[in-house]
């Protein structure tokens, strides 16, 4: 009853440290101390105490999309969202909370950590729906849900959770700050929605190419990662850009991914003028680069796709099938 009392005038705080000195006690009591957690999340990010807001919807283990909402200000606008999303509801929610620019980057520094927490957990929900796991049929039934249903809502989701890592990774302060984060991210298995992130990347940045050639690369979109593979837009002297060696090293191993592909159309981009090009990618690596272009063709490991660094992987990376361009 005393808890019931302090949840009613808000003072969450309190209810939650008699909830954790009766422990189990007050579970068995019908408390529910995630609802409480949450509440009190949702408090705090009013007031603008978005980090410890996170802390408690992370122990509430509040669905990505309700505290997605919150931060309607680093929504894209195209992004798809899962069918329990809300977008006026959640920028009435969120009040405009993070309008400057110091506000904006904290509020993205709480989003990503509340996402990096709850990712591993919609990741494998995604995967489990997507070899015909989930719940039982009695469940659905009781539910009224098809297991189709909840197979796009999971996957819905889990493209929401990475996406928006990618976004609010970009948020973060200082700008870079989170960059191998993102390079990472996108160089594995991923389902990070392609029209929205790609823009995003493409405006941060000469610093952030290499995480967008990953972003093409996880979505099989090898016309965009060769129409951008060039010197002008991956070279550059600003933060941890690309030096000229390092965009050299990773063309070349990109290239010699394809060319082992088991995929013909994969292996006759090698060979064939890129979209803004006269010049054969592989002939323009010969040209520029002959050592790390005969590369191309040798058999053998294929090498890190980024050299010295310890960023970045070779394959085509992309766990997770549609829902992501």
């Amino acid at each position: 009853m005393q808890v019931e009392l302090l949840v009613e005038s808000k003072q969450f705080e309190e209810a939650l440290a008699i909830c954790s000195l009766c422990g189990a006690q007050a579970r068995k009591g019908g408390i529910d101390v995630p609802t409480i957690h949450e509440q009190f999340g949702k408090l705090l990010h009013v007031r603008g105490d978005y980090e410890a807001a996170v802390g408690h919807f992370i122990q509430a283990q509040t669905p990505p999309v309700q505290v997605v909402m919150l931060f309607p200000s680093l929504l894209p606008p195209d992004l798809p969202l899962p069918r329990s999303a809300s977008r006026s509801g959640g920028a009435a929610a969120a009040g405009g909370s993070a309008g400057d620019g110091g506000s904006s980057s904290r509020a993205a520094a709480a989003l990503t950590h509340y996402l990096e927490s709850c990712r591993p957990r919609i990741a494998a929900l995604a995967d489990e729906l997507e070899s015909g796991g989930g719940m039982e049929a009695e469940e659905r039934r009781l539910r009224g849900v098809t297991y189709e249903e909840e197979r796009s809502e999971a996957l819905l989701t889990a493209q929401m959770v990475d996406s928006m890592l990618v976004v609010a990774r970009l948020h973060c302060a200082p700008p870079g700050s989170r960059r191998w984060d993102t390079i990472d991210l996108l160089s594995g298995p991923n389902r990070c929605h392609g029209h929205s992130c790609g823009p995003l990347l493409l405006n941060a940045g000469v610093q952030y190419a290499e995480a967008l050639l990953w972003l093409y690369r996880s979505i099989g979109a090898h016309d965009k990662v060769l129409s951008t593979l060039t010197e002008e837009r991956c070279v550059g002297n600003e933060g941890d850009a690309w030096t000229r060696d390092e965009f050299y090293q990773w063309t070349s191993n990109y290239l010699r991914t394809l060319w082992f592909s088991d995929n013909r159309d994969d292996v006759d981009l090698v060979m064939s003028p890129s979209p803004n090009s006269r010049e054969a990618p592989v002939a323009r690596l010969l040209r520029l680069n002959p050592l790390l272009g005969l590369k191309v063709f040798l058999p053998g490991p294929t090498d890190p796709g980024t050299p010295s660094k310890g960023g970045g992987r070779d394959g085509f990376g992309g766990g997770g099938g549609g829902l992501r361009s």
